[in-house]
This record gives structure tokens, sequence and C-alpha cells, in this order.
């Protein structure tokens, strides 16, 4: 993700609703070294991005759900591909032992 030139750290910091990853990210700016700090905004920009992005789609997702009683056409039931996926490691991590 690309930020802003007049990007500041307030505005990414505040872009991450989560307390948690707030304080992570201000962790990580304060005990990275200097130089790493473009990097840094960079990857912090893109998880406020990413976060705000998932927010709207839940949003959308959830005034679906209320207008037509169901989840939107592309999104599938995975129980089916996750269990057989949970069955496949199973198999494999008693014949690996």
């Amino acid at each position: 993700m690309s930020i802003g030139a007049d990007a500041t750290w307030d505005a990414i910091v505040h872009g991450l609703d989560d307390p948690e990853l707030r304080a992570q990210c201000q962790r990580d700016l304060m005990l990275r070294p200097v130089v790493e700090t473009p990097r840094l905004a960079e990857a912090w920009a893109g998880v406020a991005a990413d976060l705000a992005a998932a927010k709207q789609r839940a949003a959308e997702i959830a005034a679906h759900l209320r207008e037509h009683g169901t989840l939107p056409d592309e999104l599938t039931d995975a129980t089916d591909t996750v269990g057989h996926d949970a069955e496949q490691a199973r198999r494999l991590g008693r014949g690996a032992a």
C-alpha cells in the first residue's frame, strides 16, 4: 500500500480500531530503528486499510442478510472443505509420527 507524503503516525494509529493493534503499532514505532520508519509506515497503513475494507465488507454482508435473509451468493459454506482439509492434516500428522 502506498501512503501519502502528508500521512502521520497519528492518522495510521487511529485507523486501527483494535486497541491491541494500536498498541502493537506504537511499540513497533518506538522499538525499531528510525531507518525502518518508512517501511513500518507502509506496513501499518496497509493493516489499517485492510481493516477498514473488511469492516466495510462485513457491513455490506450484514445489510444483504437483513434484506434477503441469506448470505450473498458469492459466499459459500466451506464446512465440508475445511473438514476434509483437517482430516487430511490429521492423517499426514499420524503418518509422519
